[in-house]
């Protein structure tokens, strides 16, 4: 029987594909993500699931709109949260798609984990797919030269690497997508691990689109840096 995280994955991908059928495929965003995700975790979870969550990282009363968590999946007694996930289309920005791995990041923060517990924090991207080895490109100029994959050593995208957990060490990938990590470090004035693990969980291609989800777990002896530390500890 297939996971919960397969099965939403297929959902995804199935409205997608729906939605270009109809002639709205320029019109498909992460907006369009939301409600196959809304409905399908609803279906499973009921009134668990709630949408655009603030924070608990980033509760500035500054001006701007709050950093918010798309999905959480509370707990029916008390604050602490079963499951917290974030979503990106394919036509969204590098910066957005790190920004977003980074916020699942922060709920590992000490004072983070005292107020909601310790939820599974789930990263869901969609779009057309590229081949069927490599559902989904998205690549970036390399500072060593030539085009990578912005996920390159981050998270895996092939069928052949679910359920297989990846580390990803920041010091050891690209310089540019280090950037996008410091970026956000900096900006927010956080600090980040060093190191953190990835597991794909769940994957789906329906004719010309497709939709990935993997799990963003801690990983032990990583160190919290600062977006100064971060970028010195570039290759």
């Amino acid at each position: 029987m297939a996971t919960e995280e397969q099965r939403l994955c297929e959902a995804v991908a199935s409205w997608l594909l729906y939605k270009s059928l109809t002639g709205l495929s320029s019109h498909l965003n992460e907006s369009s993500m939301g409600v196959p995700i809304a409905e399908f975790l609803a279906s499973q979870h009921g009134r668990e699931i709630e949408s655009e969550r603030q924070h608990p990282r980033f509760k500035s009363k500054s001006a701007g709109r709050p950093k918010q968590i798309d999905f959480v999946r509370t707990k029916t007694s008390g604050t602490h949260w079963h499951a917290a996930y974030e979503c990106k289309y394919q036509n969204d920005t590098k910066e957005r798609l790190i920004a977003d791995i980074c916020r699942l990041l922060c709920l590992g923060d000490q004072e983070v984990r005292a107020e909601i517990g310790t939820p599974k924090r789930f990263f869901v991207f969609a779009g057309k797919r590229n081949d069927a080895d490599v559902p989904i490109s998205l690549s970036i100029n390399s500072a060593a030269g030539g085009r990578i994959s912005i996920f390159n050593g981050i998270l895996r995208r092939s069928p052949a690497g679910l359920e297989e957990r990846l580390t990803c060490r920041i010091s050891d990938l690209d310089r540019r997508q280090v950037d996008h990590f410091v970026r956000f470090a900096k900006t927010n004035e956080v600090k980040l691990p060093s190191v953190f693990v990835s597991e794909l969980k769940g994957l789906a291609i329906m004719s010309d689109y497709a939709c990935s989800i993997w799990q963003i777990m801690s990983s032990k002896g990583s160190k919290l840096l600062s977006h100064e530390e971060l970028r010195l500890s570039a290759r």
